[in-house]
């Protein structure tokens, strides 16, 4: 009977409700324990530096290498292990608020529906559907309770790069101040040397131009050195010149050198005498040498008629250089087509390896561009798992705001190409059981959407950038298109979040949230313009 569920059901209610309340206390408590150690651990910083210092070592913030008074740890000194356990145990708590806000969630659907279906009588029937659908909803919170370790393994992940970059940070501190520190003692020595060069030099004068002046001056140096040296090989020559001549005169009939050169000859017609006395000795010998061949011991008396062996001699001789010069010519050819084979197996070879990569490149890009199956470019490949990130964290909002009704699925339709392909959102109704377009929404419950997903970029964001929180958002308008349960709802959420540590801006002009927001800024509209009260806002 649906009368009889009413109790346990509201018992349920009451149950999930202080399950909440105490996890929202848990919150609270880890949140303020972790801002606690981080003042501690921030005011113990000092010791910290400190301990790393070292005798004759720069410190890494000041630069100085004497350390007088290094600051000491005190005794409530916190160290980056229970910062870590903090924020583990602050992050444990959270999950276990969302899970059980999500738990009230269901809880508070499940007793709606049981009113619903009892209405004035007693209808078997409609009471086991709502069981069902309580099963249901069970079930559901069950697998969002599963999916905490994951969560929290993914934070310490986080944790652990964010240690990685706080250690690699110090060390580029470290390194900045020693290159700072050599680059002071360069420019020292840069000035004692500028100094120095300055009293050489004396007054009046600048280095750069003395330089200057130093490239003509040795060029003329080594311009005299060499002048030096040739000057002292031509002397030497002349006076070897002039004991040979001494010599060659003493053994000649010429008294002097002058009266020798007056009966030479011109050096041409020496020369030429000197050329036909060699040529001929040589062809005296070569006739010698043919009349001395065994060959021509028997030549008869009479000389023979050598005219048409000379003339077969000449034919044949020019048949044979033609042959030669054929032959050359067909192993040129040879190798030429040898070499273009060659070159045309290696082009074919290249063209068919860059062919296969050319294909394989065509194919990945076709399939980055989305040409080609799943039809879903990279760039909306990559956004449709962040938005798989951003859904996941909005469906904890939406199913808050509308007591577990509503939630969003990712989608592909629009394939081929299409303008949405990958990037589609359908909304399942958990009254009717099926997804539908989240254009059939209406007015409050696409707000609600989109305050979930607004929402679930703040929590993707923030699980993307290390752990880095967004403390502040802004909210305009929407709310006047809620009812009063769905406005309840949707400030509760908030609320929720401003508890977390964010600051929540809305902007609106619905009377029903001055019971909710007692404090901020009211825009007044008068004959002079607009005015701004700051303060109380009812």
């Amino acid at each position: 009977m649906a009368a009889e569920a009413i109790a346990p059901a509201r018992e349920r209610q009451n149950g999930a409700e202080a399950a909440r309340n105490a996890a929202d206390r848990d919150v609270n408590t880890a949140a303020a324990g972790l801002n606690e150690l981080r003042r501690r651990q921030i005011e113990g910083m000092a010791a910290r530096l400190a301990g790393g210092l070292a005798a004759g070592t720069p410190c890494p913030v000041c630069g100085a290498t004497a350390h007088p008074a290094p600051a000491r740890p005190s005794a409530d000194a916190v160290d980056d292990g229970a910062i870590t356990t903090a924020e583990r145990t602050l992050a444990a708590a959270t999950q276990a608020a969302q899970a059980a806000a999500v738990a009230l969630a269901n809880a508070q659907t499940a007793l709606a529906a049981v009113l619903e279906k009892a209405g004035d009588g007693a209808d078997p029937l409609a009471a086991r559907q709502a069981a069902v659908s309580a099963a249901a909803a069970q079930l559901a919170a069950q697998a969002l309770a599963d999916g905490v370790p994951a969560l929290e393994q993914r934070t310490a992940d986080r944790e652990q790069q964010r240690q990685q970059l706080a250690q690699a940070i110090e060390a580029a501190a470290t390194a900045i101040a020693l290159e700072s520190r050599a680059a002071a003692e360069a420019s020292q020595r840069q000035r004692a040397l500028a100094e120095q060069v300055a009293r050489e030099l004396g007054e009046g004068l600048e280095p750069v131009a003395v330089l200057r002046a130093f490239g003509p001056l040795e060029a003329a140096l080594q311009a005299l050195v060499a002048g030096a040296g040739a000057h002292t090989r031509a002397s030497s020559a002349l006076e070897q010149a002039a004991r040979r001549l001494g010599q060659e005169l003493a053994a000649s009939p010429f008294a002097t050198a002058a009266d020798a050169a007056a009966a030479l000859q011109e050096e041409s017609w020496r020369l030429k005498l000197v050329e036909r006395i060699a040529a001929y000795e040589a062809e005296v010998i070569e006739q010698r040498n043919l009349l001395a061949a065994p060959d021509l011991a028997d030549l008869p008396e009479t000389r023979p008629d050598t005219a048409a062996a000379a003339e077969a001699v000449t034919r044949a001789d020019a048949a044979r250089t033609r042959a030669v010069e054929r032959h050359s010519e067909a192993r040129g050819a040879q190798r030429e087509i040898t070499r273009l084979a060659a070159e045309h197996r290696d082009g074919a070879e290249a063209l068919a390896a860059k062919q296969e990569r050319a294909d394989r490149i065509s194919a990945v890009a076709s399939r980055c561009q989305g040409k080609a199956a799943p039809y879903i470019s990279l760039q909306r490949w990559v956004l449709s798992a962040y938005l798989a990130d951003i859904c996941g964290y909005a469906n904890q909002r939406l199913t808050l705001m509308t007591s577990g009704r509503y939630q969003l699925r990712l989608t592909n339709e629009g394939g081929h190409g299409g303008r949405k392909a990958g990037l589609g959102l359908r909304v399942l109704d958990a009254y009717t059981g099926e997804e539908r377009e989240v254009s059939s929404l209406s007015g409050g419950e696409t707000f609600q959407a989109s305050l979930a997903l607004a929402l679930g970029v703040a929590d993707t964001v923030q699980a993307h950038a290390g752990g880095v929180p967004l403390e502040a958002l802004f909210i305009d308008e929407g709310f006047g298109s809620l009812d009063p349960d769905n406005l309840q709802l949707a400030m509760d959420e908030l609320d929720r979040l401003r508890e977390g540590g964010r600051m929540i801006g809305l902007i609106s002009h619905v009377g029903a949230l001055r019971e909710r927001i007692r404090c901020g800024i009211e825009v007044i509209a008068g004959d002079r313009g607009s005015s701004l009260r700051v303060g109380v806002t009812a």
